[in-house]
């Protein structure tokens, strides 16, 4: 007889890889749509501009692959909603098989026409993303006339500690900070704060650098939920369970 874990693993098993790295895509890209919206909500003079053409770039940064994409809003639009869809979108798998020896495929998206592109495989971070950035106003990638058109960008940041309950714009005391919980998140918030100093770097110091954190969701759980079983004094150094993937939740 058939348990009801069973049956629930026997239908996940007969759903194609393919349909399910399709959902995971939708649902990560969704995520990142609902960053480029705080990034918006974020920083009032984008609000006031939303009747012209704004432009949000996100960033989803981790230590095997990168993530570039650019959303819009339309035209002459009176409010600051940006398109459910990204207009232009670059992705970069280090992880993925069958690349070329020494290279790095970069997937690029235009108005959802596909290209592919190579890139070298000992490039750092930052090459990655100014190499992409750079592609948005390429002839035969763009997106944009200029880097100038953008009007902010929004960092996915998988840690913000307890100290963060919203997105928040970022200036030296959140990167010192970000940098300070690398330490709870290793593989993450230092690619991440990579990120974000790539950007600043590219996009220049008076373009918005907006942190969404992962972290910034589950900040409403109750104290019993968040203490792990174990010495109390893992809660003055801060280990306690902090709940990640919030965006996704919004």
């Amino acid at each position: 007889m058939q348990t009801a874990r069973n049956r629930r693993k026997h239908r996940t098993s007969e759903i194609p890889k393919t349909d399910k790295y399709k959902k995971q895509e939708i649902e990560t890209s969704a995520a990142i749509q609902a960053r480029a919206d705080h990034a918006v909500g974020c920083v009032p003079h984008l609000l006031r501009a939303a009747a012209a053409q704004m432009n949000i770039v996100t960033l989803n940064i981790g230590s095997g692959g990168q993530k570039v994409l650019l959303f819009s809003n339309k035209q002459g639009r009176r409010d600051a909603n940006l398109a459910k869809e990204p207009a232009w979108e670059a992705k970069i798998d280090t992880t993925a098989p069958d690349q070329p020896a020494g290279k790095l495929f970069v997937f690029v998206k235009v108005n959802g026409a596909p290209r592919r592109l190579e890139l070298g495989r000992s490039s750092t971070i930052e090459e990655r993303l100014h190499f992409v950035f750079d592609l948005m106003t390429r002839a035969d990638t763009q997106a944009l006339n200029e880097l100038s058109e953008v009007d902010a960008v929004a960092h996915r940041v998988v840690h913000g500690g307890s100290k963060y309950s919203e997105a928040v714009e970022i200036d030296e005391r959140v990167e010192k900070e970000i940098d300070r919980l690398g330490s709870l998140s290793p593989l993450h918030n230092p690619a991440q704060l990579l990120g974000v100093k790539a950007a600043k770097k590219k996009f220049g110091p008076t373009v918005p650098q907006i942190a969404i954190f992962d972290t910034a969701f589950h900040r409403s759980l109750p104290q019993e939920a968040k203490t792990y079983a174990g010495p109390f004094n893992w809660i003055e150094k801060g280990i306690i369970r902090y709940g990640f993937h919030g965006s996704s939740f919004r």
